[in-house]
């Protein structure tokens, strides 16, 4: 979310534009609206009889259906009042007034100058207005003549205003136009051809509405015996005759199959510790080891094949949920076949060696019958497992098809009352159809109006100054919305989720005496903000109680040079001795630093001024090449100078490269014991930034935090 504070400062900065803007808008809609000509305005007062009117029952149980009914009814009113085939009969009857009377309203070169062909056709349409009024529509001479004239059906609709009185039964309905008369004639003329048309076209209305609801109620209808046949056809295609009794048959097999597993479990202890009596058993007698032996006899090709076999054939019993006697007679015929092939390995083996006793020979068959026996109780219980898992999953698709047809279900319920409803429309079209009346009346008829309109110059002109002056405020928010920088410490945290340690204002000094910036006793206020930042990031360092710490950033360009420098020197005015190692080998601006002694040292890309280097603080530099940190170093030489240089130095900081682009901080991360991360505020978070960011959030506790650089003093 952005900060209030922010954009109350973006707007506190260009209230100038928004004033001017607000003011030429205000000046220049007062001076348009005094140079259009009066407008008069002609008024009647309708009583449509849609409250009153005794043919209509409107309900009294509700009342939302009833103001429904009622917004409905006058809505409808209007539109139709507005309609074309209305205003058309209005534009016929001022037509016949210009063309036929001596002292027209308008002349047409006053609106749209008509062509010749519009002069030479109005004798002919003149007599198509006396014989049909019907032709206006097909005649394109007779539109050409009406726009001429501004009495087409778009112009009038402009003149025109019906609106309904508060919440009463009655319609206002005015014109407007340049002349008193033409606006009196206009009114009178429409109300004659409105209500001309309305007692012409009511019943026919009436046979529409009555056709309408019965074509409502036949598609829906319609829908509700398609939704019928859509959830009869699920439960064909999904096989679901009764889903409550096929859930609770495939708990029930799945709660056997489960006791099943248990004892089958059970006995892989027993014959495992059999196994390891038998091996002490045939030692003891033969000093041969049980388990060699075996496996010589399992290794057997022959062996093997009919292990692999009884395995699959035991899968297959188990699946079909022990049912299939076929398939047990088969493992029978299987294991006693293996029995007798393992025998008779057992005795060549027995037949060669120096010990061919009987006890051993029989533990032996003993031996091996268990081992099989273990390999037949995993294999079922791994079986057993996996169709304990089938059938769950059969269990779930029941209660998701379960879910799926009551879902369905409702759906059908809600068309069927729906149906209903519109059943009992249908049933009210047709009383009302066979009982139809007149509800309308003119209640306040047209008067010539002897005053114009009032402009409201001064009303419009402020509604316009404030339209522009909150369209430009919005332009300003939605400039400042689009900025995606990380700007502010609350817009840090909320777009990267890390611990900000401090935010240092942007300096706006092109050249840093450090000496000065710490020792002056009065500085501009930005360069007061960056200094008080500095010491606050240094109280940070030392309150952390660690001394090798990694400055890395995001992306180049953050900073990290310009203010590891400048923290070095402000711990070096607290007696602390820093060291600073360069092992940024792709940017080495620190090793510019390394034997800094000319008074006005100053790399282009970092605005510092040392004159000299602190005797407090040294650098270790590098020479700019293309490889990582560990390429250079050997990881025990490296903590070994890290090690010597502890005893020496208060603080050690490390510079590594930009995380984005390098994995030379990531090498770093061993040697340190604190990894502080510096950003720039005139960055943006994109996707390969959220992978730094996603590693950084990986150091946990070993993470000191954030540094927010190049921060606009407003924006902290």
């Amino acid at each position: 979310m952005m900060d209030i504070g922010y954009l109350w400062t973006i707007l506190w900065r260009r209230k100038w534009l928004v004033g001017s803007t607000m003011a030429v808008t205000g000046i220049l809609s007062f001076l348009i609206i005094s140079l259009l000509p009066s407008q008069y305005q002609a008024n009647a007062l309708i009583e449509t009889g849609i409250l009153n009117y005794k043919g209509i029952v409107i309900e009294r149980e509700s009342a939302f259906v009833q103001k429904f009914q009622i917004e409905s009814s006058f809505n409808q009113l209007i539109e139709f009042m507005k309609s074309r085939s209305i205003v058309q009969r209005l534009s016929w009857r001022l037509l016949q007034h210009e063309l036929y009377s001596d002292q027209p309203f308008r002349q047409p070169d006053k609106i749209k100058r008509p062509t010749t062909d519009t002069h030479k056709a109005q004798q002919p349409v003149a007599l198509a207005l006396q014989t049909d009024t019907t032709t206006w529509e097909a005649t394109v001479q007779l539109n050409r003549l009406a726009q001429a004239y501004g009495y087409d059906y778009e112009s009038l609709l402009k003149h025109m205003e019906i609106v309904r009185k508060g919440d009463t039964d009655y319609l206002e309905l005015s014109f407007t136009f340049e002349s008193p008369q033409l606006a009196l004639f206009a009114t009178k003329a429409y109300l004659e051809e409105f209500f001309q048309l309305y007692r012409q076209e009511l019943v026919a209305d009436e046979r529409k509405s009555l056709e309408f609801w019965q074509k409502q109620v036949e598609e829906k209808k319609k829908l509700l015996e398609e939704k019928q046949a859509q959830i009869e056809a699920y439960r064909r295609s999904n096989n679901l005759v009764d889903i409550t009794r096929q859930k609770e048959n495939l708990l029930a097999h799945v709660r056997e199959l489960e006791l099943e597993r248990e004892r089958t479990a059970q006995k892989i202890p027993a014959l495992e510790k059999a196994i390891q009596r038998l091996n002490q058993y045939i030692l003891a007698r033969n000093h041969v080891k049980g388990d060699a032996f075996a496996r010589t006899i399992f290794l057997n090709e022959e062996v093997q094949a009919l292990t692999d076999q009884i395995k699959k054939l035991n899968a297959e019993y188990l699946k079909d949920g022990r049912k299939n006697h076929q398939l047990a007679q088969q493992i029978a015929q299987l294991r006693q076949r293996q029995e007798k092939l393992i025998a008779r390995l057992a005795n060549l083996r027995q037949d060669g060696g120096p010990h061919s006793e009987d006890r051993v020979e029989t533990l032996l068959k003993a031996r091996i019958d268990k081992e099989l026996e273990l390999e037949l109780a995993k294999a079922a219980v791994h079986s057993l497992h996996k169709e304990i898992e089938r059938l769950r999953g059969q269990a779930n698709l029941l209660v998701a098809n379960d879910a799926e047809l009551t879902r369905m279900e409702q759906e059908r319920q809600v068309l069927e009352k729906e149906y209903l409803e519109l059943m009992e429309k249908l049933k009210e079209a047709k009383l009302q159809s066979e009982h139809q009346e007149v509800p309308i009346r003119l209640l306040e008829p047209p008067t010539l109006p002897d005053k114009p309109k009032p402009k409201k110059r001064l009303l419009i002109s402020v509604f316009a100054a404030t339209a522009s002056g909150g369209l430009m405020v919005l332009l300003i928010l939605l400039a400042a919305f689009l900025d995606t920088t990380l700007y502010s410490p609350p817009v840090f945290v909320q777009r990267t989720e890390l611990p900000l340690l401090v935010a240092v204002v942007d300096s706006q000094s092109p050249q840093l005496h450090l000496s000065q910036l710490f020792e002056a006793a009065s500085l501009p206020n930005p360069l007061q903000l960056f200094r008080e930042n500095i010491r606050a990031l240094r109280h940070e360092l030392i309150a952390s109680k660690k001394q090798i710490v990694l400055f890395t950033s995001l992306r180049k360009g953050a900073g990290k040079s310009y203010l590891i420098l400048c923290t070095a020197y402000a711990l070096a005015l607290q007696h602390k001795r820093v060291l600073i190692v360069d092992t940024n080998l792709r940017h080495n601006t620190l090793s510019t630093f390394q034997h800094s002694t000319h008074p006005n040292l100053q790399p282009q890309d970092i605005g510092i001024v040392l004159s000299p280097l602190p005797e407090a603080i040294t650098i270790i530099g590098n020479k700019s090449m293309g490889r990582s940190p560990m390429e250079v170093f050997s990881e025990t030489e490296f903590k070994q100078m890290l090690d010597h240089y502890r005893t020496q130095f208060d603080f050690i900081f490390l510079e590594g490269a930009a995380l984005n682009d390098f994995p030379d901080s990531k090498e770093l991360d061993p040697f340190v014991q604190r990894v502080v991360l510096i950003c720039s505020a005139r960055d943006t978070i994109e996707q390969q930034d959220q992978q730094s960011i996603f590693y950084l959030k990986s150091l946990d506790k070993k993470l000191l935090g954030a540094i927010l650089n190049k921060v606009d003093m407003r924006n902290l």
